[in-house]
């Protein structure tokens, strides 16, 4: 299994500019919301190619929670939509996502919440079906300018 996270920023230099997926990956874009804490949530994402071909896409109310709870919920659907795609083992994943906190949750078992251990519980089992994967923090702020 290969597992990688990464990290970008909004410093200014080259390092935040779009660059095209190298051949064999696929991008999963995903973002989750909340008006409020606690409130109804959303989340939805976009898989691309490195043409910018949309192969997948979801986005849909969810229950009652936080925005990085949606977020985590983006990212487990996400790998779920992945995991039981013809995908697995031709193509190599990376999931963008923001906040960091989300990220740090899948990869850090020491910090995670206890409520939201179910699901966390389901990304890890997904993570480890899919087995080439790569989360990407991206700042909305790096996205944007």
């Amino acid at each position: 299994m290969e597992c990688c996270f990464s990290s970008f920023s909004s410093r200014g230099d080259n390092s935040n500019h779009w660059r095209p997926l190298a051949i064999g990956f696929v991008k999963f874009n995903m973002d989750g919301s909340s008006r409020g804490c606690p409130r109804k949530t959303g989340i939805g994402g976009v898989l691309g190619d490195k043409n910018g071909c949309v192969l997948a896409l979801f986005l849909g109310p969810m229950a009652e929670g936080d925005a990085a709870n949606a977020k985590l919920l983006a990212i487990e659907n996400g790998l779920e939509i992945f995991a039981n795609s013809g995908w697995v083992g031709c193509k190599h994943l990376v999931i963008k996502s923001e906040p960091m906190l989300s990220i740090s949750w899948c990869s850090n078992p020491g910090i995670r919440p206890w409520n939201i251990a179910k699901v966390l519980k389901q990304v890890g089992s997904l993570v480890k079906v899919i087995g080439s994967i790569c989360f990407m923090y991206v700042s909305m702020k790096s996205q944007m300018g």
